[in-house]
């Protein structure tokens, strides 16, 4: 689906220029435990940049797991980008999530987003 050369110059690119977004990761005991990336772009009928939070990975050994201090890793992340949004006066951010994962919808309406059913996408290239 994706061409692993332009993913990597995609990757570079944000890690390069802040511009672009921020990857926010959090880490335990060692492991790479969870992380999103945050995108900022411009949009017309707010006249403001919004935010997407796309590429969420949550370690395998952690997902779907119900002990609270398994879930305040990601949801120290996912307040940490709300609050980058915040500082920056990004008035809207959005979420991608798959019209048929229901519990990963469910996880997301507990953290205060709401699902639209908006999102439509056609791959150009």
């Amino acid at each position: 689906m994706y061409e692993f050369g332009r993913a990597l110059r995609g990757v570079e690119t944000v890690l390069s220029d802040p511009a672009h977004g921020e990857y926010l990761v959090a880490e335990a005991d060692g492991c790479h435990r969870d992380q999103l990336t945050l995108i900022l772009h411009w949009h017309d009928l707010f006249d403001a940049n919004v935010a997407t939070i796309e590429h969420v990975f949550v370690h395998p050994m952690y997902r779907g797991n119900a002990d609270s201090e398994n879930r305040k890793v990601y949801d120290a992340l996912h307040q940490h980008a709300i609050e980058r949004c915040r500082q920056q006066n990004v008035p809207q951010l959005n979420l991608h999530v798959v019209s048929d994962n229901l519990r990963v919808q469910r996880a997301y309406e507990k953290r205060g987003l709401t699902a639209t059913g908006l999102w439509m996408t056609k791959r150009l290239n």
